[in-house]
């Protein structure tokens, strides 16, 4: 047989299996004659089902709060515009026709919200004749506290170089960011040796051997990204006074690029170009 959801029900609709969980039963503040309870599915939609308060004793035999139900047999009625508990445009209106088969072992969501924007807020925080309620946490004789958990998907701390740096050539100079394989090969150890063997914990001074580094002509393979940061992945000292002979990658580049002071601009091709050999130092 069809499941209806709540969020396809139109006033005026006929009656049409319904699964759902009673998540809550109150009555109106306006009308005393009404008791109301909120149905909410499977899929977190909710709406407002009424009896007659005279039926009270009756349903009371037949509806749990909590529990989760298929019903049958209601009427489709358009919901009231004032002070309503959920913005939808139906309410079921339910009597002693109405059939209620509990479901066991349901996945329908316990609880159900419908948040309003923080522009709206202040407005409702003083209405307390509005159904409102509250999110927080509230402890019990079950609950667990853990203290500095282990977690599973990172064992091990991974210790990796990421260093910015300026570097000049004879043209102009740049920021780039030096990363973990090329500070490596250029030390010749390790970011976890770096801290743990040689001592340098304190991650506002910069280590001696890094320092050392200034001045000291290098090759230096390099990406230049959409965002304009460059960054280095291979580099190695030069011998001599040879020059540098510096690779360049591009990201997907759609525009020409001035690579010197000069104006002359080279036309990327197939994602690369390779510009003219030139020293590179490491400044402050």
């Amino acid at each position: 047989m069809h499941q209806k959801q709540i969020s396809d029900i139109q006033p005026g609709d006929t009656s049409t299996p319904l699964n759902v969980r009673v998540i809550r039963k109150w009555r109106p503040h306006s009308k005393n004659n009404e008791m109301c309870y909120l149905f909410v599915d499977i899929h977190g939609d909710a709406i407002e089902a009424i009896i007659d308060s005279n039926e009270e004793n009756y349903f009371d035999n037949i509806i749990t709060v909590h529990s989760c139900y298929t019903i049958t047999k209601y009427l489709c009625i358009p919901s009231r515009t004032y002070m309503a508990v959920v913005p939808h445009t139906t309410s079921l209106k339910i009597g002693k026709r109405a059939t209620f088969e509990e479901l066991l072992h349901s996945d329908i969501p316990t609880y159900y919200f419908n948040f309003t924007s923080y522009n709206a807020l202040k407005s409702h925080m003083n209405i307390h004749k509005l159904l409102t309620g509250t999110l927080q946490l509230e402890s019990t004789s079950a609950t667990t506290i853990s203290i500095n958990p282990p977690i599973p998907d990172i064992n091990v701390f991974a210790n990796k170089y990421c260093v910015n740096a300026a570097v000049a050539d004879e043209t102009s100079s740049t920021n780039m960011v030096f990363f973990n394989e090329a500070m490596t090969s250029i030390l010749n150890i390790s970011c976890a040796d770096m801290v743990i063997i040689h001592g340098h914990t304190d991650p506002k001074i910069i280590p001696t051997p890094l320092l050392s580094l200034r001045g000291i002509p290098m090759n230096l393979h390099i990406t230049l990204k959409k965002d304009g940061t460059i960054s280095v992945h291979k580099a190695n000292q030069t011998i001599g006074n040879a020059k540098t002979s510096t690779s360049l990658e591009m990201d997907a580049p759609s525009t020409t690029m001035t690579l010197t002071k000069s104006k002359k601009q080279v036309q990327h091709q197939k994602g690369a170009f390779i510009q003219k050999p030139s020293k590179k130092k490491i400044k402050r």
